[in-house]
């Protein structure tokens, strides 16, 4: 069936303005992706003949194959939504009817892959989508829209899923028109969109990047007692894992798609973090929120109190980003973005940088059992206190009887391992007795661990290595966080002492 021929068979059953300009936007429709979401068809038999019709339609109209496909994936139980994505792609064929493929002699043989795929785009399970075409004699005879079959762990594994399949069509093509004895292939080439996207700014941005997977092992020696050491090598094994899963056997068994001198480890990391310093969030027209590579040295400053408080939105009339202010520029300053609820060691390792001002997202990890939460006597807007982590004791507003500015599941579960039968705190000897040793043990530990990162009179401070500098900055953070705890817990113990004076006296 022609496409004229099922549009005039669906125009004489629908009304629809027929001098409006439809277009389809295949990423607008999220509600096709819930299935369940709408009121059930009445009569889902008409619906699902009409998507068998369109999926034979693909054969010559590859533009629709994307929503074709996904509304394919719920005829089980069609819901309106669902039709009213089927009818919007019957409009926009309406709208072109003479879209559709165009068979020339372009003057060569070469076989030519494309690639492209989104991170967990898919709502209802998180799923990323492949997609790519493979073109002999810049003639296009193969395309694929297609969910993949595991959840992607990152972007990047979710575009090497997609090369893969692509390698193995090439491969096939070519067995293929080597036994039609289609001439001689003289070339057969990939091209990853996400590869050609690095390269478009190649030219634009730096050739190093300074976040914390370029540490030099100077630095990394300085790190030695530091989370920051901990988060750089957790990360860079998870990379690593990543790069040796796909590349090394793509690069073996097809040398040729996959030439080994562009696809090696250094490279690999290197476009790790560009995309990881070099981008961020934008809403665009459409309302969707996409991750954008900005090329711009110095666009963004970074903080943790921006006045920047919300996504920028792309104004398509003049071509360029906005972003809503809680207040004005001050003059001579710098617009910055805020990278959210990030510990300074987080934002160094992918970022490269550390927060100008205090972090309230800083925490120290405590090697314990995990106990549930309890809700927080502090009531600063940030995520609860758990019995495994602690921060710095400045931000705390607390710092009398019983708190101390430590985080209360802390202090309670130690002080339920002294006194299980504990109900509630009062001021008694006993319970005085019990807080005094909580406090000498916390002191004791991060005094211990605070010990463990050495003698700041010998950290090497002169340095002209950017990496073994912001190592020592981060040093002296951790140390600064170590250091006011056992201050609230030697202040702790002071108070504990006048309390328990009263009552001999």
């Amino acid at each position: 069936m022609s496409a004229e021929t099922m549009v005039l068979l669906w125009s004489m059953k629908e009304k629809h303005n027929p001098d409006s300009k439809f277009k389809l936007y295949f990423d607008t429709l999220p509600e096709v992706f819930n299935t369940g979401q709408g009121e059930p068809l009445s009569n889902p038999e008409r619906c699902k003949r009409l998507v068998g019709k369109l999926n034979y339609l693909t054969v010559t109209r590859p533009n629709i194959s994307f929503p074709v496909s996904v509304v394919s994936q719920f005829m089980t139980s069609p819901c309106d939504s669902h039709w009213d994505a089927v009818v919007c792609t019957l409009r926009y064929i309406k709208s072109a009817p003479g879209k559709g493929l165009l068979y020339e002699d372009q003057g060569h043989e070469h076989i030519t892959g494309y690639t492209d795929a989104d991170w967990a785009g898919s709502p209802s399970d998180r799923r990323s989508t492949s997609g790519y075409c493979v073109l002999v004699g810049g003639n296009l005879v193969l395309w694929k829209s297609k969910k993949q079959s595991v959840v992607a762990r990152s972007s990047a594994e979710s575009e090497c899923r997609v090369m893969a399949a692509a390698t193995g069509e090439l491969v096939w093509i070519k067995q293929l028109l080597g036994k039609l004895k289609f001439g001689e292939i003289d070339q057969m080439e990939l091209v990853s969109i996400m590869v050609q996207f690095y390269a478009l700014y190649d030219i634009l941005l730096v050739v190093l990047y300074y976040t914390g997977l370029s540490f030099g092992m100077e630095a990394i020696m300085a790190l030695d007692g530091t989370l920051l050491l901990e988060e750089i090598v957790q990360a860079k094994e998870h990379l690593r894992a990543q790069y040796d899963e796909l590349f090394p056997s793509l690069c073996n068994d097809h040398p040729d798609v996959f030439p080994p001198e562009q696809y090696r480890w250094e490279q690999f990391l290197w476009a790790c973090e560009l995309w990881y310093s070099n981008s961020m969030k934008i809403m665009f027209t459409d309302g969707k929120l996409r991750t954008c590579l900005i090329p711009i040295a110095g666009f963004l400053n970074h903080s943790t109190c921006p006045h920047i408080m919300h996504y920028g939105k792309v104004d398509s009339t003049t071509n360029s980003i906005k972003f809503p202010l809680s207040r004005s520029c001050n003059a001579g300053q710098q617009c910055f973005l805020g990278y959210g609820s990030f510990s300074s060691s987080h934002l160094l390792t992918f970022y490269g940088f550390l927060p100008q001002l205090d972090n309230y997202y800083d925490v120290i990890p405590l090697d314990i059992d995990v106990a549930s939460n309890e809700d927080c006597a502090d009531t600063d807007p940030t995520p609860d206190w758990t019995s495994h982590m602690v921060r710095g004791t400045w931000f705390s507003k607390n710092h009398g009887i019983f708190h101390y500015g430590l985080p209360p599941p802390l202090l309670d579960r130690m002080r339920r391992s002294r006194n299980p039968s504990l109900q509630s705190m009062t001021l008694t000897p006993k319970n005085l007795e019990i807080e005094l040793e909580i406090l000498r043990d916390l002191c004791s530990m991060f005094e211990e661990m605070r010990d463990g990162l050495g003698d700041p009179e010998l950290d090497n401070r002169e340095t002209t290595s950017w990496d073994v500098k912001l190592a020592v900055d981060f040093k002296d953070l951790q140390r600064r966080i170590f250091s006011s705890i056992v201050a609230s817990c030697q202040a702790g113990c002071e108070l504990v002492k006048c309390e328990m004076q009263r009552y001999t006296l």
